[in-house]
């Protein structure tokens, strides 16, 4: 991702007790309860409207993660660029699934607006 004065904010690693958005890094599969969890989680979960999910194991780890979480309502944003699978078949049809079934943003990781996202947290796009 780009960073810099004029280029998107680095979220990860510390979270604003305000800010709609947090980044986490999965890289295993968590039920989103995060009780007993670290507390930067915790914290990044209670007040954000959106999650960023990164990490390995997008066929299982990313996917459920997500799937967890469309079930609590938050945003979803996985970028595309910044999940791996075993093989390119099963991250493309966990990426598809994130996209389609759980309305999750897969923008590119360059691509991406972080800005707009932390200015206005969004909710997720809701079902037609």
């Amino acid at each position: 991702m780009n960073r810099g004065p004029d280029k998107n904010p680095d979220l990860h690693g510390s979270v604003p007790e305000s800010s709609p958005v947090a980044l986490l890094l999965v890289d295993v599969i968590n039920d989103m309860t995060f009780a007993g969890s670290e507390p930067l989680v915790g914290q990044a979960t209670s007040v954000a409207k959106t999650l960023i999910l990164t990490g390995v194991a997008g066929n299982i780890c990313i996917l459920f993660s997500a799937n967890d979480a469309y079930m609590r309502d938050y945003r979803i944003v996985v970028p595309a660029d910044c999940v791996v699978s075993n093989t390119v078949e099963e991250n493309e049809y966990a990426l598809k699934q994130i996209q389609q079934v759980l309305k999750g943003d897969i923008t590119p990781s360059d691509d991406l607006d972080l800005d707009a996202l932390v200015r206005h947290g969004t909710p997720r796009p809701q079902n037609d």
